[in-house]
């Protein structure tokens, strides 16, 4: 019998309670039973999941194909450089081979994604480094302009590019010997992590080069993180409210909004019809980022997930757009102290 709260000895269930609470029960333990199995299930398809495909290498050792072998890999690899994913792993390899060629990059990515510096035999390795060759290592093939002198009409001589070579090259992990400088990796957030000390230094004397003067400030929360102004101030503004590494990398984009000639085109920075502002904020990004691995800084996570699709699946503009990134690298990088070249610890 239920009783209720002013009634003696109450308040009590009723049976009716009682029915409902083990049913409840029975449902519940039903519940956990089912979601148990899934789980078990789950496992079992983990364990027995196959482990995680390799990057793909290839291979030009037959001589004979090897010319088309390497045009038709290069372009495929273009072809698959419209992800965030893939266009930050071009990226870090860009950083470490920053004096090659977009093309000779993918080709060593795709011979030796694990490569680190690479070089020639005799004049880097055993002449520069007094390093040999470990035996039965394979070759890295990249492409070599073929150039000829030639008379001018008026007795001068001039360079003409006639073809392209295929030239082997070695990564340091087939070689043995004295050993490379380490560069120290320093995993950065915009809330952590130090700047090299002469990073800071180095790139502001680059930008005074163009012209411009440079101020940091402490800019509004959830405002820019830095930005450029061109005529009459000419001066980049970097906000002091983020860490030193992260400071140091929007210098570096701002930089490279200069050195690729943005400023110049700042009519056409929008996201309207024919508006160049997502391609420009793609390639300062870029360079921003090669020049970051340069100095060691490795951003926390990943950098590039909002281009996915940002091409729209023409390689064209991926190759137009990665070239001047490459050649804005290539032009910064060379300008700065030369010290002895590094690979990533």
């Amino acid at each position: 019998m239920c009783r209720a709260t002013t009634d003696p000895g109450g308040p009590r269930r009723c049976s009716g309670d009682t029915r409902a609470a083990y049913s409840h029960s029975a449902h519940a333990v039903e519940v956990l039973e089912e979601a148990e199995a899934v789980l078990k299930t789950a496992l079992a398809d983990t364990a027995a999941a196959p482990a995680p495909t390799p990057p793909k290498t290839v291979s030009f050792a037959d001589k004979t194909t090897r010319v088309e072998d390497i045009r038709r890999e290069i372009d495929d690899a273009i072809a698959n450089l419209n992800t965030g994913e893939q266009w930050q792993d071009w990226l870090h390899y860009a950083s470490q081979f920053h004096h090659y060629s977009l093309q000779n990059q993918l080709l060593i990515k795709m011979q030796r994604p694990d490569a680190t510096f690479v070089g020639g035999l005799k004049k880097v390795w055993n002449k520069k480094f007094n390093r040999n060759l470990v035996a039965g290592s394979k070759a890295i093939w990249v492409r070599a302009p073929q150039i000829v002198k030639k008379k001018k009409a008026d007795g001068t001589d001039e360079e003409v590019l006639v073809g392209w070579l295929s030239v082997p090259v070695y990564d340091v992990g087939d070689t043995t010997g004295p050993p490379l400088p380490q560069r120290p990796e320093v995993t950065y957030t915009r809330e952590t992590g130090e700047a090299p000390p002469e990073m800071h230094t180095e790139l502001e004397k680059l930008i005074n080069a163009h012209g411009y003067t440079v101020e940091r400030v402490e800019l509004p929360e959830g405002g820019p993180e830095g930005y450029t102004q061109d005529k009459p101030t000419k001066k980049v503004v970097v906000s002091t409210r983020y860490s030193s590494a992260h400071a140091a990398v929007v210098l570096a984009h701002e930089l490279a909004h200069i050195q690729m000639g943005h400023m110049e085109r700042h009519h056409d920075y929008h996201s309207g019809p024919g508006g160049q502002r997502p391609t420009m904020e793609v390639e300062a990004e870029s360079v921003a980022y090669v020049i970051g691995r340069h100095y060691g800084l490795k951003p926390g996570g990943s950098a590039f997930a909002y281009i996915d699709g940002w091409a729209k699946g023409d390689p064209k503009k991926v190759q137009e757009t990665a070239d001047r990134v490459n050649k804005a690298c290539k032009a910064i990088i060379g300008a700065l102290p030369q010290t002895a070249p590094a690979v990533v610890k």
